[in-house]
């Protein structure tokens, strides 16, 4: 059930000034966009989603999320598109998070199995890319795979990091090449680009 919570702040274009979002208008929001005909099914859901953001934090690191947040931006999403709605690869990560209670998260992220499964599903987001790259850089994806599955006390959120960092320099790359990458790829037409270079991207800055 929802507790205490922080002020959710929006930007409104029409005064160019940011108000505070009234909790009543939130809640509102939140039931309408994902459909709650009573109170009921807003606190359960909503309880689950504050466990799936628990879960997935412990499991990637970062700054906890207010679930109030998260359920109002989606919530506002779901309203704007309505049928043509589709979610960002974070919130289908997020949603795809075990609910999972408090005392059994620690214990849950630090399953050798699930940080497997984690960092395996990383990998195959962006398995096109991977085997876009020069063998060099495909051996330093396996290197800190292998690196974040064997030491617990790196966050699997750095493969991701990695990944992403990567794959931006990468399409840079073969832009500046005169390549043309289409909206949403990685890689363009998914040939090798030997010539890549990742400069200052290393696997030891993802290492802590």
């Amino acid at each position: 059930m929802p507790g205490k919570q922080q002020p959710i702040y929006e930007y409104d274009p029409r005064t160019q000034k940011t108000r505070k979002i009234p909790r009543a208008e939130v809640k509102k929001v939140i039931m309408e966009g994902y459909g709650f005909s009573n109170v009921r099914e807003y606190e359960k859901f909503y309880d689950i989603v504050r466990n799936k953001l628990r879960t997935y934090q412990a499991l990637h690191g970062g700054t906890p999320e207010s679930p109030r947040k998260f359920l109002y931006t989606t919530a506002k999403s779901m309203i704007r598109y309505g049928s043509a709605y589709q979610p960002s690869e974070r919130t289908k990560r997020i949603m795809a998070t075990p609910s999972i209670s408090t005392g059994r998260i620690q214990q849950y992220a630090e399953r050798d199995t699930v940080r497997q499964a984690e960092l395996d599903r990383i990998k195959s987001d962006f398995q096109g890319f991977i085997n876009s790259l020069p063998p060099n850089y495909k051996g330093m994806v396996t290197r800190l795979y292998n690196k974040i599955l064997n030491d617990k006390s790196i966050p699997i959120k750095n493969f991701q990091d990695f990944l992403d960092d990567l794959a931006k320099k990468y399409k840079a790359q073969r832009e500046e090449n005169g390549e043309v990458i289409p909206s949403g790829t990685l890689s363009g037409s998914g040939a090798k680009y030997e010539r890549f270079d990742a400069g200052s991207i290393s696997i030891t800055n993802y290492l802590a």
